[in-house]
């Protein structure tokens, strides 16, 4: 976070006046698993004096949404459309923001769907810099017949190369990122990986009970539940080290595609394994006080390789 504290700050036309940025962020910020990554950091640079509008779908309006000021724009559940339609309500707040912003910064697939901005640049009437932020890549896995994941591969890959061509800056979640997205070192303002607010997690570690030989060690995982992740691999691992006398007990807590098939499997465990809904982020540090491990099960595979996940920050900070 202190890396895209010194970028953007480094960005100022005049050292003396606040930055004005503008942040659009197209996911919805009530149920995103790293929308702490969004919130949080806008709370800090607001905290530094910036003029920060963090942009996301919602009901429509300024809101509070974890105690930070929100302005949300419609963003119907119609799949491609509701991408389209969020982004031409950015783009007219944008350009009727754009003599009030120094920066505008957005996610690398936002690039195609403000593309009439580089109209308006081309011909001088733009002022902000845009600057591209790029925080995950497409899974490399197998999408023949897959149509959806086809596009949206495609549709990653034109969005990066805009951005690098496009944009007067980017950014990227790590270093290994940034190569792995042939991010041009001339437009690389700075390197900004997950964190997390210490202060929430402040209590976890202190409120832990550790197992003594005749409990069980209580494994954790907290996020989306996609095939690609694992878990079910971790599930059967976890039933075939406990035939063995390991005394473990693993709780998944999350929604996804695989939530039904990781429940069935649950149910036949014997209680050794709990499948748990989503909960909200507040109760997530009084979650982890209540487990000895935080599991991140993840392939060996460059999706993850590259990025920095929010989870790991969480249970490394809540002890």
């Amino acid at each position: 976070m202190n890396d895209m504290k010194a970028a953007v700050m480094a960005a100022r036309d005049h050292a003396s006046a606040p930055l004005r940025l503008i942040w659009i962020q197209p996911g919805t910020l009530e149920d995103m698993l790293s929308a702490a990554t969004y919130l949080d950091t806008t709370r800090e640079l607001r905290e530094l004096g910036c003029r920060v509008t963090l942009v996301a779908p919602g009901i429509p309006g300024p809101r509070q949404i974890r105690g930070v000021d929100v302005l949300c724009l419609p963003q119907p559940d119609i799949y491609f459309f509701r991408q389209l339609i969020f982004h031409l309500h950015a783009l007219r707040f944008v350009l009727a923001q754009r003599h009030q912003a120094d920066i505008v910064l957005i996610r690398e697939v936002s690039v195609i769907w403000l593309l009439p901005l580089l109209f308006l640049r081309l011909i001088g009437g733009f002022r902000p810099r845009i600057v591209a932020d790029t925080r995950s890549v497409p899974m490399a896995v197998a999408t023949r017949g897959n149509i959806r994941l086809q596009l949206r591969s495609a549709f990653f890959g034109l969005s990066n190369r805009l951005s690098n061509w496009w944009a007067d800056g980017r950014t990227a979640i790590t270093r290994r990122m940034a190569d792995t997205v042939n991010i041009p070192q001339r437009k690389l303002w700075g390197v900004w990986p997950s964190g997390v607010n210490l202060a929430l997690f402040a209590t976890a570690a202190a409120d832990r009970h550790w197992p003594d030989d005749t409990e069980p060690i209580e494994l954790i995982y907290i996020g989306s539940m996609e095939p690609e992740r694992n878990l079910l691999t971790f599930c059967r691992a976890v039933v075939a080290a406990n035939m063995r006398g390991a005394g473990l007990r693993f709780r998944i807590i999350g929604d996804g595609e695989q939530r039904q098939q990781l429940a069935d499997f649950a149910r036949a465990s014997e209680g050794w394994i709990e499948v748990l809904p989503p909960v909200p982020h507040a109760q997530v540090p009084a979650l982890l006080a209540k487990a000895h491990v935080g599991v991140l099960p993840f392939p060996n595979e460059l999706k993850f390789n590259v990025s920095s996940p929010v989870k790991l920050f969480e249970y490394m900070a809540a002890g």
